[in-house]
């Protein structure tokens, strides 16, 4: 999705009925590709704009019409980080074309260039950024980063208050185990004969998931440790957390 904030001009002493709106893009071979969608905002707010699918409108003679044009191009592969930055599938610069067409079938065409940034420090969790927004030190942690989404996924496991229960973060689903849901863990695997149990909570976002399981030994019917596997478009981890003896509240 691209934006593009613009203020049209009608100098003429009479009213301009715009018809059409289109916006094109150029692919890596330099033809020009349709988007697949096309949307007008008008402003709302001081900063804000209201968009719609509607793709005509009037100027009044000696008129100035702020707008912005909201350009759609389908990708179904995760970007990570959307600001100011296009899908790393997608040609740099990208080049694109927005064509004004009016009653009179005169045309008008506005050019667009955009670089991405090649700063991506500040977008791509890290333990260190996690242990910031929690505010306590994670004592788990396993990454795994997508080149073409230009992000980072990520699990985490946290010993909380003595050992009373484990935090569990699946990027950004979280989880709270205490002795009786590792207790409840362990009594599936040996009622299911499985020594692999896969936690109510998982992430998943096109081509990338992140999935916890609890390794359970059948033998002495207990869960004893945490497998989290994570898989983007490029690259795939598994690492393991082995669980504390949680106390009992009784």
């Amino acid at each position: 999705m691209l934006n593009v904030y613009c203020g049209l001009f009608n100098k003429s002493d009479e009213e301009l009925a715009i018809t059409s709106v289109t916006t094109e893009y150029q692919d890596k071979s330099g033809q020009w590709i349709p988007t697949d969608k096309c949307f007008l905002g008008s402003r709302w707010g001081s900063y804000d704009y209201s968009f719609d699918d509607t793709n005509n409108f009037n100027i009044s003679s000696k008129a100035q019409q702020d707008m912005a044009i909201r350009a759609l191009i389908k990708i179904d592969r995760p970007q990570f980080t959307a600001r100011r930055r296009m899908h790393s599938s997608l040609p740099q610069p990208f080049v694109l074309r927005i064509t004004f067409t009016d009653s009179n079938n005169a045309t008008s065409v506005l050019t667009v260039t955009h670089i991405n940034s090649k700063s991506l420090s500040d977008a791509v969790d890290s333990r260190k950024s996690e242990e910031e927004r929690i505010s306590h030190p994670v004592h788990f942690w396993v990454e795994c980063d997508d080149i073409e989404g230009e992000g980072r996924i990520h699990a985490s496991a946290t010993s909380m208050e003595d050992d009373k229960y484990v935090e569990v973060c699946l990027q950004d689903r979280g989880l709270n185990l205490y002795v009786d849901d590792v207790r409840k863990l362990a009594f599936e695997g040996v009622r299911d004969n499985k020594t692999e149990v896969e936690l109510k909570d998982k992430w998943e976002e096109k081509s990338c998931s992140v999935r916890g399981y609890a390794l359970i030994d059948l033998k002495n019917k207990r869960a004893y440790a945490l497998k989290f596997n994570l898989k983007t478009a490029t690259s795939s981890a598994t690492d393991y957390y082995l669980l504390p003896v949680l106390k009992s509240d009784s």
